[in-house]
């Protein structure tokens, strides 16, 4: 006969929550959290040498976030212009404009063929 798993409640909502924690919920790696905390983005509190966030600090931070269609996400966007830019000179390791460059259209001329 199996055993029957014990339905456990659900955690209760802690009042401080350690990086790893933070990590997890906002779905980033907790180098991230510490960075965000370095910056004074994310209040902290410490505890036995233990860095702990508050769960208000935690839904602050969440509340100031940008909207995903703020400017600053629409600049990050692939097809903005100095993303081709950047992609050329990592192909070509040139420092002009891609319309200049020769290599760029021997490049493809080669590739062509």
């Amino acid at each position: 006969m199996i055993p029957e798993i014990e339905k456990t409640a659900p955690p209760a909502t802690r009042d401080l929550y350690p990086v790893n924690d933070v990590a997890y919920r906002l779905g980033v790696t907790p180098r991230k959290v510490w960075m965000l905390i370095s910056k004074n983005r994310i209040r902290t509190k410490r505890l036995d040498g233990r860095r702990l966030v508050p769960a208000d600090a935690l839904a602050e931070f969440i509340a100031n976030l940008p909207d995903g269609d703020s400017d600053k996400a629409k600049a990050r966007r692939p097809d903005a212009p100095g993303w081709r830019i950047r992609w050329h000179r990592t192909r070509c390791r040139c420092w002009h404009r891609l319309a200049a460059c020769t290599a760029a259209s021997a490049n493809s001329a080669t590739a062509a063929r």
